[in-house]
């Protein structure tokens, strides 16, 4: 696999134009519903795109956006939130809970 490093971008917030992008962009409400489209197990990601613009997607399973081929946004990650989907059913195995 080739290591792809992008130029240094500058902080990410710096003006007040980048702080508006930055809150709306990376809210928790945007985060929050990049996780919870992802059904099954992935990931949710915030990261860097290569624009300098804070980007939020999901990839499956163990995917990441660092890897050719896969269907999300180019970015560095900053955070990345494991995402499962586990499903209980009534039965024997479940009393406990």
């Amino acid at each position: 696999m080739e290591v792809k490093i992008w130029p240094r971008v500058g902080p990410i917030v710096s003006t007040p134009d980048d702080r508006e992008n930055f809150l709306t962009s990376a809210s928790p409400q945007a985060f929050s519903a990049a996780a919870a489209k992802r059904f099954g197990s992935g990931w949710a990601w915030m990261g860097v795109s290569p624009d300098g613009k804070i980007v939020i997607d999901s990839t499956p399973n163990q995917d990441n956006p660092l890897m050719d081929g896969v269907n999300c946004q180019k970015m560095i990650p900053i955070l990345g939130l494991d995402v499962w989907c586990v499903t209980l059913t009534p039965g024997p195995s479940t009393r406990s809970l």
